[in-house]
This record gives structure tokens, C-alpha cells and sequence, in this order.
């Protein structure tokens, strides 16, 4: 198996694919190489594309007042960046790599045309992203109400 193909079977929107169609989805990623503290991306550029970590590690980072705050580092496996393919919007944190990394980059612009030539492939991604939308929506409620609750200790 090469390695877009089986870093795209763990990644949650494609995990419902079938062989073939993440054969097909692997053959549109391009492979980047990006050095420690290369900037692979910045808070409040416009998203156009979702990133793969084939080899390396990855620091999300999200502008806090005047400092920068760590929200994430990802390893080999991981995926970042993909939601901005479906709603065109500024990213809303800092990607940079923080130690020599290969990942592998799908354009929305590639997504989409397979969408096009392939609708019922379309609709399982699309459904997949629903799910995932869902479970990060829920899991921010929870964090939000958790923080609440130890914030407020008088109120629970």
C-alpha cells in the first residue's frame, strides 16, 4: 500500500472509502517537504487545502491576546486543515513544522471535481464530514461546559 493511500484510510472523513476510491483519492495529494519552523500555513489565510503527516511533526498554533498558544502537535498520521476545503474560510490557527517534515497536500479544487465526476463518492465524504463536524461540535460543548462549571464552582 503506498503511503497517501494508507494515510488517508485513517483519516475520518475518507474511513468510510473503498480501496478503489481511496486509490483514486491518493493519486490527487502532492507531497511537500517543509523544514523545522517553516510555516506551513497562517491564522487568517484563506484554506485551500488539507495536509497529511507522512513523516515529521506539526505545531497548531492560535493567536492568544499577544502570545501563541499550542492547540496541537501532530505526528506521522495525522491529518490537519481539513475543513477549510469545504467552507472556503481563513484558517483559524497557525500550522508550522517543528522538525523536518514530509506531508502530503489535497486541494479542495481536486476534492471538488472528483465530487463532480463521482456524486455518491461525494455524499459519503460530505456525510463523513457532517459526523465529524458533530462530534467536534459536541465535544466543544462539553469542554465549554466543563470550563463553566470549574470557572464557576458555585454555580454547579
Amino acid at each position: 500500500m503506498d503511503q497517501p493511500l494508507a494515510l488517508l484510510k485513517n483519516v475520518p472523513i475518507f474511513a468510510d472509502l473503498t480501496a478503489d476510491e481511496l486509490a483514486m483519492m491518493s493519486r490527487l495529494v502532492t507531497e511537500e517537504s517543509h523544514t523545522a519552523k517553516d510555516v506551513i500555513f497562517r491564522e487568517g489565510e484563506p484554506g485551500d487545502k488539507m495536509y497529511l503527516v507522512a513523516e515529521g511533526q506539526v505545531a497548531i498554533t492560535k493567536k492568544a491576546g499577544k502570545a501563541r498558544k499550542g492547540l496541537a502537535s501532530l505526528g506521522p498520521g495525522a491529518a490537519f486543515g481539513e475543513f477549510s476545503l469545504f467552507d472556503g474560510g481563513a484558517r483559524s490557527a497557525n500550522a508550522v513544522a517543528t522538525a523536518d517534515s514530509r506531508l502530503f497536500a489535497l486541494k479542495g479544487s481536486d476534492l471538488y471535481g472528483v465530487f463532480a465526476k463521482n456524486p455518491v463518492l461525494g455524499q459519503k465524504i460530505l456525510l463523513r464530514v457532517i459526523q465529524e463536524l458533530t462530534r467536534r461540535f459536541r465535544k466543544t460543548n462539553q469542554d465549554v461546559a466543563d470550563w463553566v462549571i470549574w470557572a464557576n464552582p458555585q454555580q454547579s
